[in-house]
């Protein structure tokens, strides 16, 4: 997505690049936590036994911990790391309650949502398609840094489903044949969805992504 900057009825594109270093991404994001998730910091860099978490964060609607990594290039690992930092966070439920108190107060706690949020400024697709697993308790942002403007989005994904088991095809390509199916557009444009199933029955659907 191009971004310009009006000045003086002229358009001037601003350039992309990454942070000089993941610090000064996460101390950003750290910094307007609430505005951006609607999340309460808590502190960065925790864990232990080799494992250290960016920063931790408590979601108010949830009343679940939030686990969030940053990255200002390409993201190398998502689900290993991410299983790894939610299997010690339930370990040592302990530790981030003695935190989470000592910067918020007593709070109640669901375990069962917590989650963990991946930033980068780019994602490959086997990650994208893993992260859209049903109830896989991570989410992808990319950012992007243009100037003084700072972007970030989650990635899109589109949940296909159906009451049976259909044959999905995304422009005439095979996606997948199962009951629902995860379907990732690679650009903005339309796109034509088709579900056929075993009896022969088939189901069209056209469906425009367009860049926010």
């Amino acid at each position: 997505m191009a971004i310009f900057k009006i000045k003086n009825q002229y358009l001037t594109e601003l350039k992309s690049k990454t942070f000089p270093t993941e610090l000064e991404l996460q101390k950003l994001v750290d910094q307007h936590i609430g505005t951006i998730f609607g999340l309460q910091f808590i502190r960065r860099e925790f864990g232990g036994q080799g494992l250290s978490i960016d920063t931790i964060a408590y979601d108010p609607e949830t009343k679940a911990p939030v686990l969030i990594e940053y990255k200002k290039d390409t993201y190398q690992s998502v689900i290993d790391q991410g299983m790894a930092y939610l299997n010690w966070l339930l370990s040592h439920k302990g530790d981030y309650q003695i935190e989470l108190e000592k910067k918020l107060g007593k709070r109640e706690i669901d375990w069962t949502q917590s989650r963990v949020i991946f930033i980068a400024k780019r994602f490959n697709i086997h990650q994208l398609y893993a992260s859209g697993f049903k109830n896989a308790p991570f989410e992808l942002y990319r950012y992007d840094l243009c100037d003084d403007v700072f972007l970030l989005e989650a990635d899109t994904k589109i949940n296909l489903r159906g009451k049976e088991v259909l044959d999905w095809f995304v422009n005439e390509e095979f996606l997948g044949q199962s009951v629902s199916q995860i379907f990732i557009p690679k650009s903005s444009g339309s796109y034509q969805i088709k579900a056929t199933s075993e009896s022969g029955r088939i189901q069209e659907l056209t469906i425009f992504v367009r860049d926010n």
